[in-house]
Formats: structure tokens, C-alpha cells, sequence
């Protein structure tokens, strides 16, 4: 199944209604990048071990599994046997997407639209379905061997007001 047929069953599951039902709410590039920022708690404990990993798109499909669970048990916990392969991958993904974001956010581009009143605690789940899973990274894979992720908030709207 697709991405965005996954997004919406779940988005669908979540509200009790269909999509068709519900009013669509427009995400900014920051609003986007704050709700994934949250991956960054995840990341953070083996982020020693993952930025040492090669890149390799053999686990792509694990990564699609991997977020699946996430989204059935949406705590770091359940990540916890995933190969290292598995973790680069959805490393990768995360970083390139965040890049995404704060770009679209730079030119005031919507990135993507949720339900409006999807609850705050199903926002991580919706968009990691909806932007990461069976993602096409859209630049080369970078050597994250030097990656740090920030312990604050995520990044402020970088758009001049």
C-alpha cells in the first residue's frame, strides 16, 4: 500500500469519519518541522551507533515497516530491535525531509495538508506516515558521521515576517 493510502486510512481511523468529512488543514514548512523534531528524542540515545552506519537502500523497505510500528505503538521503545541499516535509513529520511521543511518554510510554501482536528498526539504518527514512509530522498545520501541533534526546541519559522 502506498504512503498517502496508509496516511489516509489512518487519518480516517483516527478521526471516525471519512476524510471527505473533515476539513484539511494546511501544514507550514516550521509546523512540519516541529512536529518531526519530536523523532529527534528517538534518534538521540543511539545516535553514536547510527551515524557510523553506510547508507544502504536494502533497508528502505525495513524503514517502511519500521514506521508502521510506530504508528500502531507510537513510543521510541518500539523501534528498539530494529538493524542498524534500518535506524540510518529512517536517519536519513528525517534529516532530508527536515531540510524539506525549513526550505518550503524559507519561500512560505504549504508543505502538506492534515485533518483539521487530528489530535496533537496522532500529528507525529499522520506526518510519518504521510512524508516518510516510501520516501524518495530528494538529495544525495550525506556522510551523517558528524550529525548532532540539537537537544532544544526545533528551529523558529525562518520566513522574514
Amino acid at each position: 500500500m502506498k504512503n498517502i493510502d496508509l496516511a489516509f486510512a489512518y487519518f480516517e481511523h483516527v478521526m471516525g469519519r471519512p476524510l471527505n468529512d473533515v476539513q484539511p488543514r494546511p501544514l507550514s514548512g516550521s509546523e512540519v518541522a516541529h512536529i518531526l523534531w519530536g523523532m529527534n528524542e528517538i534518534f538521540s540515545p543511539r545516535l553514536e551507533r547510527i551515524r557510523t552506519v553506510k547508507y544502504e537502500s536494502r533497508f528502505e523497505s525495513d524503514a517502511d515497516i519500521a514506521i508502521e510500528l510506530f504508528v500502531e505503538e507510537p513510543v521510541p521503545n518500539t523501534w528498539e530491535s530494529l538493524s542498524a541499516g534500518t535506524w540510518r535509513v529512517l536517519l536519513e529520511r528525517h534529516q532530508q525531509f527536515m531540510q524539506v521543511a525549513l526550505a518550503n518554510d524559507l519561500v512560505g510554501h504549504i508543505v502538506t495538508h492534515i485533518p483539521a482536528g487530528l489530535p496533537d498526539s496522532e500529528l507525529l504518527p499522520g506526518l510519518m506516515l504521510l512524508l516518510l514512509h516510501s520516501m524518495k530522498l530528494p538529495f544525495q545520501v550525506e556522510d551523517r558521521s558528524l550529525l548532532e541533534l540539537s537537544s532544544g526546541g526545533p528551529p523558529v519559522s525562518l520566513r522574514p515576517h
